[in-house]
């Protein structure tokens, strides 16, 4: 069995939510497509949600696999010409291009935006970043989108995935304390302090961010 593609797999998702239905039944949120595929498959809607992961291996079985390829009306593999895009841009003769030095920046920026956006922990949001990145790797060497997927997987997934160990200074119990299974903020000034605190985490990534670009990304557009 081939690797799972959590790229393909989110994309068709997407363009499911987008369509509005699959098999006939209404779509209204990511989370119907979860529980309509949990139904189908016979997993619960945690493991199929975790399909979509950047680091997820997908069902572990081939007629899973197949089931959902049916399911869904998409093939887990959609770049198989990717190998042959790797030789021509990590021949040493081949110097890159304004087109391939345009997708590096674009990734960066996309990265950047996220971490920017007001959306940042929504899991939509993040899947669309992620889509639009894969979309960029077609025209960036090997060697770079491993770093990157590396970097976002490490940094920036987490966000999303972990938001208590991301912003763990938020939920300290000087400022706020849980009660029912919900957060609470004690009073105004706890509010404040939360969020310095939020966005310090998050000028913390950018701060990453802009280490990595210019360790591991700048050197291609020189």
């Amino acid at each position: 069995m081939n690797s799972w593609d959590s790229f393909s797999f989110k994309r068709a998702l997407n363009k499911i939510k987008k369509k509005g239905s699959i098999n006939n039944n209404d779509i209204k949120t990511k989370e119907n497509i979860y529980d309509y595929l949990a139904s189908e498959l016979a997993f619960s809607r945690d493991t199929v949600k975790g399909w979509s992961r950047p680091t997820s291996n997908g069902p572990k079985d081939e007629k899973t696999v197949r089931t959902l390829e049916k399911l869904i009306g998409v093939k887990r593999y959609e770049f198989e010409d990717r190998k042959e895009i790797d030789n021509i841009m990590n021949d040493t003769e081949t110097a890159l291009t304004d087109i391939n030095k345009q997708a590096i920046f674009t990734m960066y920026k996309l990265m950047k935006d996220y971490l920017l956006s007001d959306k940042v922990e929504d899991e939509d949001h993040y899947s669309e970043m992620w889509s639009e990145l894969e979309t960029q790797k077609l025209l960036v060497p090997t060697d770079l989108c491993d770093k990157v997927s590396d970097f976002v997987n490490e940094n920036l997934e987490p966000i999303v995935s972990d938001p208590e160990k991301t912003f763990e200074k938020c939920y300290d119990k000087k400022f706020c304390y849980l009660e029912d299974g919900s957060w609470h903020v004690k009073d105004e000034a706890s509010m404040k302090q939360i969020a310095i605190n939020y966005y310090g985490a998050i000028f913390e990534i950018l701060d990453k961010l802009e280490a990595f670009a210019q360790k591991e990304m700048r050197p291609y557009l020189l």
